[in-house]
């Protein structure tokens, strides 16, 4: 339990991205306060001071309507509870991300002043940050949380988006140095695109890592914090497949059964039946089943349909460890 309790508070660069862009809307806020304070009194001044505030409730306003509404639809839609936070984090990293992209396209079809650069920025920054706060920083962390991947796919994970953003870079100033540079453009876009390029890559990584390896239910009982992981992907899979695990009757000594739980099909010692064990948790299901899990966009994650435990397999589901005890009462209830 206590190796579980560890992997819940995983901070991500996302978090450190909005953490600073927080801060750098509470350090324009304190300077434009001290400007009003200070300067040569002026109401065109507190007109735009107030313009901003006013722009500031709009933006924040619309967002939380639109948090408000998707509540509203997943509740109509009886959608579970893990589905919502998976829904929310896609709709937050990807309206994110969109945003970025329009803005990173705009120096090609218009030209940016300094002042039109500095309210497309403050824009970005009030309507991300709030992005985040309503869909994502209420639940993440404290009711669900990312599925924990091994060091090696993790590395493999941040290179391929590492390099995916370095093409697009490479890309997008291939097409900046076919601009005439009397005026600059040339030089304002190449400028912007390695301006965006950090929160770029920070967004579409989070996309997708809930899009592609899924998310866990925190489950906080008792005090102490326990990972109950159920992904959308293993849901479909065991729905698929129907799994119905029966309870066994109390007080009442049962027998190991000699069939997998999920498919009812007899165990065998060859073949695409034989008991394979996961290794977190003990349940034991037939290969034929473990590999329909480990198909389930999960990578190399089997999530047990029984107790919800992930399992690490590094390889197809034969490399499972055989359950030889139960072939071995097999053996025995044949010979019986």
């Amino acid at each position: 339990m206590k190796g579980e309790r560890e992997n819940i508070n995983s901070s991500t660069l996302t978090e450190f991205l909005v953490l600073f862009q927080a801060f750098l809307i509470g350090c324009g806020i304190v300077a434009g306060v001290f400007y009003l304070i200070f300067a040569e009194f002026k109401v065109s001044n507190f007109l735009l001071a107030g313009c901003f505030i006013a722009v500031l409730l709009l933006i924040i306003s619309i967002i939380w309507l639109g948090k408000v509404l998707v509540d509203f639809i997943h509740r109509k839609l009886k959608v579970k509870e893990l589905t919502r936070y998976r829904n929310d984090y896609l709709i937050a990293f990807g309206t994110i991300g969109l945003f970025i992209v329009i803005l990173r396209l705009l120096p090609y079809f218009w030209k940016l002043s300094a002042e039109t650069f500095t309210v497309t920025f403050v824009v970005y920054l009030i309507t991300s940050t709030s992005i985040y706060y309503f869909f994502v920083f209420q639940t993440f962390d404290k009711k669900c949380t990312w599925i924990q991947k091994e060091v090696k796919n993790c590395v493999k994970f941040v290179c391929t988006i590492i390099l995916i953003n370095a093409v697009l870079l490479i890309v997008n100033i291939r097409f900046a140095l076919g601009y005439d540079n009397k005026d600059k453009t040339r030089d304002e876009i190449t400028s912007l695109q390695h301006l965006w390029i950090v929160p770029s890559g920070i967004i579409f990584a989070e996309f997708a890592r809930v899009w592609l390896v899924g998310v866990q239910l925190i489950n906080v009982n008792g005090g102490r914090n326990e990972i109950v992981v159920r992904t959308v992907e293993s849901r479909r899979v065991v729905n698929k497949i129907s799994v119905k695990a029966e309870p066994e009757p109390l007080g009442k000594a049962v027998a190991p059964k000699a069939t997998c739980n999920i498919c009812s099909v007899p165990y065998t010692e060859t073949g695409i039946n034989i008991p394979r064990m996961l290794r977190e948790c003990g349940h034991t299901i037939c290969e034929q089943c473990a590999s329909k899990l480990l198909n389930a966009k999960l990578q190399n994650l089997l999530v047990c349909p029984f107790c919800q435990k992930v399992t690490v397999v590094n390889g197809p589901a034969g490399t499972l460890p055989k359950n030889f005890a139960l072939l071995e009462y097999r053996r025995e209830v044949v010979q019986q």
